[in-house]
């Protein structure tokens, strides 16, 4: 996963290069420390089935 920051230094996006092997615990992780809300299972399913 890549973070995309603005110049001020706030996330303004991730990218999922991989979003079938990505789990909710990875993405969880990942938005805990941009200071984001965490997701549930039913919001990554879009991605898994793209």
């Amino acid at each position: 996963m890549i973070i995309d920051y603005e110049k001020n230094g706030r996330a303004i996006g991730i990218e999922i290069a991989a979003p079938t092997i990505v789990t909710v615990s990875d993405l969880n992780r990942v938005l805990t420390e941009i200071g984001a809300h965490p997701i549930s299972q039913d919001d990554l399913a879009p991605l898994k089935a793209a």
